[in-house]
């Protein structure tokens, strides 16, 4: 059964407080890359898709005019609002909408950004056409999302296990799928980096499934797909198995385009 818009709202709607908490999502190292990529200039609007809880939108640099951050699940706003009322960012606003239907006028934002999110796009060659629409000219996307190392049988064992975990993910992409989406959607590709990585030691695999509230059944499965699993899938997700947990790193690609 294809995944619907009430599919996403509803999953993440019930995990919003654990992707508020989320130390990954707040600190991780894959942030660093993406406001690299970004390059944030004074002045600039910013744009997050699918913002979630807005970290990534919270850590744009305080010189932008405008951040804002769009998302389909009201409840992973109202934790966002909620954390930058917090820190005192009133220039931080979220919007409800769908990344393939941008509620936004045409060479609106000097920068889209989004961040471990496109896995769960609907469209993705949509949402690409969308962010080269609002985008000023010369304006940047930065992306930083999941990516399928480009080995057939890897790419499908990541997809099973990220389905598994959440059934609202729909597919990673490799670098070289990403390069022709976006070339495709009239951006020039700046820059690639793949893969990279968030965490030195690793990721719990017990906090991952927690998050997305697996339930004990569809832990042992994810426990037992990580154990038994090829070796270049084991390499690529730098699956450790320890007494207590089995720890691991998803590979991200970083992508930085231009619109001409």
């Amino acid at each position: 059964m294809p995944i619907r818009r009430a599919d996403i709202q509803r999953q993440f709607a019930s995990t919003a407080p654990g992707y508020a908490a989320s130390a990954v999502h707040a600190h991780g190292a894959t942030l660093r890359d993406l406001l690299e990529l970004a390059d944030v200039q004074v002045g600039d609007w910013v744009l997050d898709l699918a913002t979630g809880t807005g970290h990534s939108a919270m850590a744009m640099p305080g010189g932008a005019s405008a951040v804002v951050g769009l998302d389909l699940t009201l409840s992973m706003m109202r934790e966002g609002r909620r954390m930058a009322s917090e820190r005192g960012l009133g220039y931080l606003r979220f919007v409800a909408g769908d990344a393939g239907q941008l509620p936004f006028a045409d060479a609106s934002f000097e920068r889209v950004v989004s961040r471990i999110a496109p896995h769960h796009f609907l469209d993705i060659r949509a949402a690409l056409r969308e962010a080269a629409r609002v985008l000023t000219p010369g304006g940047r996307l930065a992306v930083v999302d999941n990516v399928a190392p480009g080995h057939r049988e890897t790419d499908e064992y990541i997809d099973a296990l990220e389905r598994l975990h959440d059934p609202t993910h729909v597919r990673c992409y490799s670098s070289a799928e990403w390069r022709a989406m976006c070339e495709g959607a009239g951006l020039e590709v700046l820059e690639v980096r793949d893969p990279i990585y968030d965490a030195v030691r690793g990721r719990s695999m017990g906090e991952w499934a927690a998050r997305a509230h697996c339930d004990a059944s569809v832990v042992g499965r994810l426990r037992d797909l990580m154990v038994d699993s090829p070796p270049r899938v084991r390499e690529a997700l730098r699956i450790r198995v320890e007494p207590d947990d089995v720890y691991f790193d998803m590979p991200r690609v970083g992508l930085a385009a231009r619109k001409k």
